[in-house]
């Protein structure tokens, strides 16, 4: 085991898998897809029933991440305007606390010296 006074990084590694696109291999797989389609439409099974609840799925997740972006946006709003309070609020105390000073050193410094 070494020892060392530094702790050393190790360098980043990375796991990227290329993706490989064959333009021909996915018009065929297209081509397959629509063929599949056409012969169940002809023995009378139709997708329309899975399609609509597919789209409906769709259109309920969509909903659900936009209602969640809504709350996110408006907590983060929140929290915002509940900082900048937070900012306004130190800085005038510290006004406050400056313009004290500022006027009543003398007064301070003379009641010190008196005790």
């Amino acid at each position: 085991m070494k020892l060392s006074l530094f702790k050393r990084t190790q360098h980043k590694t990375f796991n990227h898998i290329p993706i490989y696109y064959n333009e021909k291999e996915e018009r065929i797989k297209e081509m397959e897809r629509q063929a599949q389609i056409e012969l169940q439409q002809e023995q009378g099974k139709s997708n329309n029933n899975s399609e609509g609840s597919y789209r409906d799925r769709i259109k309920g997740s969509m909903r659900r991440y936009e209602h969640q972006h809504q709350s996110a946006v408006h907590f983060a709003s929140n929290q915002k305007r509940r900082s900048n309070l937070r900012i306004i609020i130190i800085i005038s105390i510290l006004f406050l606390v400056a313009y004290l000073l500022w006027n009543y050193t003398e007064t301070f410094v003379q009641a010190f010296m008196r005790n």
